[in-house]
């Protein structure tokens, strides 16, 4: 991250137009390993069928900006963020973009619904799982 922002996390969650492994996460795959390093911005995407879950992390300003793209982009709907808050220390700086199809449900206790407007895990536990799948 650069030195001279704070860093801050966002977690967000939304509901892909296409199935897994269809070629538009490719495409956004490529174009956030390039764009997220010249921005200073890390961050790991998981998706199963039908949901994205994605935690970003970089500078406040400069994550704002992505979100509002992320909010425009066409190949999901649904897009709601979960956390967006100051951290300590970034959980991803070694990533520009990881990227893996995971089943997500179970990421929290109780479950984690798979309709946009279900009742949420915390977002914390999320990060960790998230994290979790990351390292291996």
């Amino acid at each position: 991250m650069d030195g001279n922002f704070m860093d801050f996390q966002l977690l967000y969650r939304s509901v892909s137009n296409h199935s897994k492994w269809h070629s538009s996460d490719m495409d956004i795959l490529n174009h956030a390993i390039a764009a997220n390093k010249l921005a200073g911005i890390s961050g790991y995407l998981l998706r199963d069928q039908r949901l994205f879950y994605q935690v970003l992390e970089g500078s406040e300003d400069r994550l704002r900006l992505l979100f509002a793209r992320i909010c425009r982009d066409q190949r999901h709907t649904d897009v709601e963020c979960l956390k967006f808050e100051a951290v300590d220390k970034p959980l991803f700086a070694d990533w520009s973009m990881g990227y893996q199809v995971a089943r997500l449900s179970g990421l929290a206790p109780g479950g984690i619904s798979e309709s946009p407007h279900g009742p949420e895990g915390d977002a914390d536990a999320i990060i960790a799982q998230i994290k979790r799948i990351a390292s291996h």
